[in-house]
This record gives C-alpha cells, sequence and structure tokens, in this order.
C-alpha cells in the first residue's frame, strides 16, 4: 500500500513539474499556423507539396519538443526515485536508532531495578520518597512483590495507598 501511494506521488510530481515547464517555442508556432485547407478549397499542386514540406519540418520540430520534455522528464524521474531511496534509507537508520535507544533505556531500566534491590528497604524507600509520583510508580511496579513488601513500610504512606488503588484499577 505504501509503495502504490509514493508510486502515485511520484506520478502526481512529475506530472506537476512536466505542466509547470515552459511549452518549446516550436509547439507555439505550430499552434498558431494553420496549414490544411478550408473546407471545400482546393489547393494548387505546388502549394500543397509546399504545405506538405511545411507540416513536416512542424511534425519533426514537435517530435524534436518532445523528446526533449521525455529527457527532462526521465531525469526528474530519477531525481525522484534517488530521494525515494535516501528518505528510506533515513527511516530505516531512524528505526534502528530508536530500537537501540530503546535497548539502552531498558538497559538502564533493569540496572535501576538491580540496585534498589540490593538496596536495604530503609535506603530504597528513602530515595523512592524524594522520586516524582510516576516514577516512584513506575519502579514500584517493576519490582518484584517480595522487594516491594519489603519497601512498604518505610514508604510515604499516601503515596502507597496510591499506588494500591492505581494498581487494583490497573491504571
Amino acid at each position: 500500500m505504501r509503495q502504490e501511494i509514493r508510486i502515485f506521488t511520484t506520478i502526481v510530481v512529475l506530472l506537476l513539474i512536466a505542466a509547470s515547464l515552459a511549452p518549446p517555442a516550436a509547439w507555439s508556432q505550430a499552434a498558431s499556423q494553420s496549414i490544411e485547407p478550408k473546407r471545400g478549397e482546393r489547393q494548387p499542386a505546388g502549394e500543397n507539396a509546399a504545405s506538405l514540406e511545411s507540416r513536416k519540418q512542424q511534425l519533426a520540430a514537435r517530435e524534436a519538443a518532445l523528446a526533449v520534455r521525455e529527457q527532462q522528464l526521465n531525469v526528474l524521474a530519477a531525481e525522484v526515485s534517488s530521494r525515494t531511496r535516501e528518505l528510506d534509507d533515513a527511516r530505516k537508520k531512524l528505526a534502528v536508532a530508536r530500537e537501540d535507544q530503546k535497548k539502552l533505556q531498558n538497559e538502564r531500566a533493569r540496572k535501576t531495578l538491580k540496585i534498589y534491590r540490593s538496596m536495604r528497604p530503609e535506603e530504597a524507600a528513602k530515595l523512592l520518597d524524594r522520586l516524582d509520583e510516576g516514577t516512584a510508580v513506575g519502579i514500584l511496579n517493576a519490582l518484584d512483590q517480595k522487594t516491594v513488601m519489603q519497601l512498604i513500610p518505610y514508604l510515604n504512606q499516601p503515596r502507597v495507598l496510591k499506588w494500591t488503588r492505581e494498581t487494583l484499577a490497573g491504571t
């Protein structure tokens, strides 16, 4: 689905760019000159050959202009394709960086929990009481039941009650 949207967007961009390009002078001249005889009017044989030659020259000029425009569009398409690849590469690098950051954050959280588990309950409770509400609740939720049971008597009791209500409510 994303690939289809990307292709569609590329086509739209190319069409918009092509539409913004000024038409070649040959097109303007060819459009302004009418070489077709009016209905019912006959042209002499010499004029017919000259008219045909003029028409061939106009068609050749149009073909040349179309070839130039096609080359311009091909260059633009290659540029859009290159930029799309660059964006995809950047998106992949960003995803890898986010994943690495997440792993690093999880490792830090694991180490912090290990520190709290290894501390005496009185010391750990004193530190938890100094933390903001969200961080303290997060640590309590991440600690094992045995460690939390050892900490509860030393923690700020309103905080323990709030944590208990939130845990029971499932929020």
